[in-house]
């Protein structure tokens, strides 16, 4: 799975992302494997990801081939810009298998702000 694709979410609102992942068809066996979602002003900014403004890892394995992400409304409380964001598929001993998913994670103005 290898797709450019646009995310969008209100400000301050939750997310779910779900990437599933075969192989020949079949789910891929995520046991052994960590899913990194990294989300960013810019790709090429900070190379540590320090400065991403999300940053999540999904470890949990399975022969489900998902893999899913909770964003937070904490998450998802910062300017409403467009952003850029990768998936990334690593192995156990830290050797990146592949990027999976890539794209623009816009982040939209809330209208409503009041909980109560």
């Amino acid at each position: 799975m290898s797709a450019l694709n646009k995310i969008t979410v209100i400000r301050g609102d939750t997310k779910v992302i779900t990437v599933t992942y075969t192989e020949n068809g079949s789910a891929f066996d995520l046991t052994n494997h960590s899913v990194f979602l990294t989300v960013k002003l810019k790709a090429d900014q900070d190379v540590t990801d320090a400065e991403a403004i999300i940053t999540q890892e999904f470890s949990s394995g399975g022969v489900s081939g998902i893999a899913t992400f909770n964003l937070l409304n904490a998450d998802t409380e910062e300017d409403a810009a467009e952003y850029e964001y990768n998936v990334r598929l690593v192995n156990s001993d830290d050797s990146v298998i592949l990027s999976t998913s890539s794209g623009i994670f816009e982040i939209t103005k809330g209208i409503t702000r009041r909980i109560t």
